[in-house]
Parts: C-alpha cells; structure tokens; sequence
C-alpha cells in the first residue's frame, strides 16, 4: 500500500498530511511521543530533529528514486544530487544548498549571523550554464519553463530583495516546498504576505486573546457574574482557537 500523499507538516507533536480524500482539510498520520509513564521518550532535542525527519520522509523518498532513475536510465544525477540536498535540508530543518542565484559559498550561515523572516516566495524556472573558463563548474540563471534544469524556491525579505532557498527538479516539488513552509497552496508569486503576517503575529495573537479572555468573561465567572449567551458563544469560540493553536483540540 502506498504511503500517504505529501507534503507532511508538523504541527506541534503531530504530522499532518492533505486528506487525500477531500474530506478534511488535513489528517493525522503520525505523533512525536512527547510522555510516558516510564519516561520512554527523546529529549525534546531529539523529538524536534524526529519530527523534523518524519516530516522530509516523502521527499527523501522521491529523492531516492530519482537518484535510482538518473542512474541507470540517464547516467546524470546534478538533478537528483539537488533533490537530495533539498530532501536532507528538510530532515535536517535547515536550510537546503543552493547552485543558483547566490555564490554557492553565501548559503553557509554563520552561527551568529542574524536570521530573516521572509515575507513572501517565489518560484523560478532556471537553466543551468557551465563556466566557459572552469569546465565542470556551473551557475544558473532564471530562464523560459520550458528551458528549466531546476526550480528554485526564493524566499523575499523586506529590504534586502530575494534569498535562494533551494533548487528543485520540477516546478510540483518546488510549490510542495513552499506549502511546507506556508501551509497556503502555491498560486503565484508575492500571494502570500497577508498570509504570513498573520501566521508571524501567530504567537503575539495567542497571547492577546488568553490576556482578553483573562481579563472579560474569565473575570466575570470568576466573580460569579453570570455571561450573556453571546459572551458564552464568543467565549467557546476564544478557547476553541486557543485549543486549535496549541495542539489541544479534540
């Protein structure tokens, strides 16, 4: 039987996968153990690094096979070596190395280099060109679809313009990676920033509403005021989203 569809997300300790039925917006495949009454569980370290693993399975898988298929059918595997640099920076939750649009000695990050949120993406199609002067040596530069050796997902950031994220064999792959990390289906370029806002703000909002509630219709009942029916509505409605963010609904 084959595997669920991806792409795999993580949410908080549970993978999630589309309902490859439709009738949900996502399904449960998987769960990072997070207790046990006899303590048999990672570290939290390790739980994230699994989660990150468990999420990059359907990539590594797709990457393997094109490792076997470039292999014996075409002899070339610069397309399968990047599809397996993307896979692993997946499993490892890094960053993947780039050959395009950067030098390829700017994607390694200092441990101390600062990080950039980005506030959109973008996918280009990109030809691959070897170096007259340097034989086996390549740079790429974006191109027409249907001249494309590679897809490359660019992340933007706010005054610094776009940032290589990771090089693709096809176009599907590509905006997979990018509902990975934004969770909103790929449908162009620069469509996502009201998205993101909201999903940056994410943890501020949280906290926003526990302070509301704490501070409304948590102190009434605490004081034993009675809530109207539309405070006990707005009420179920707060604590419903709190429970969705944090992994607790039912």
């Amino acid at each position: 039987m084959k595997h669920t569809p991806g792409p795999w997300q993580q949410v908080w300790q549970f993978i999630v996968a589309p309902d490859p039925e439709g009738i949900h917006p996502d399904i449960y495949i998987a769960e990072i153990a997070e207790e046990d009454s006899e303590g048999r569980v990672a570290s939290p370290e390790q739980q994230e690094a699994n989660g990150s693993l468990i999420v990059a399975a359907p990539a590594l898988l797709a990457a393997c096979q094109m490792v076997i298929a470039r292999y014996w059918e075409h002899g070339d595997l610069a397309e399968a070596v990047s599809a397996c640099h993307a896979a692993t920076a997946i499993a490892e939750c890094s960053a993947p190395p780039t050959a395009g649009l950067i030098p390829n000695n700017q994607h390694i990050l200092e441990r101390n280099h600062p990080m950039n949120v980005y506030d959109n993406y973008e996918i280009n199609p990109c030809k691959r060109y070897e170096e007259p002067d340097s034989p086996g040596k390549f740079y790429f530069e974006v191109c027409e679809p249907d001249e494309a050796d590679v897809w490359t997902v660019c992340g933007h950031v706010n005054g610094k313009g776009v940032q290589a994220i990771g090089d693709f064999p096809n176009r599907q792959i590509a905006e997979e990676v990018v509902f990975g990390i934004t969770g909103l289906k790929f449908t162009g370029s620069y469509k996502s920033d009201a998205h993101l806002r909201v999903m940056h703000a994410g943890q501020k909002l949280l906290e926003a509403l526990h302070y509301l509630l704490s501070q409304t219709v948590d102190m009434d009942l605490k004081h034993g005021i009675a809530l109207t029916e539309d405070e006990v509505d707005a009420r179920r409605k707060a604590l419903s989203a709190i429970a969705e963010a944090t992994g607790r609904a039912a």
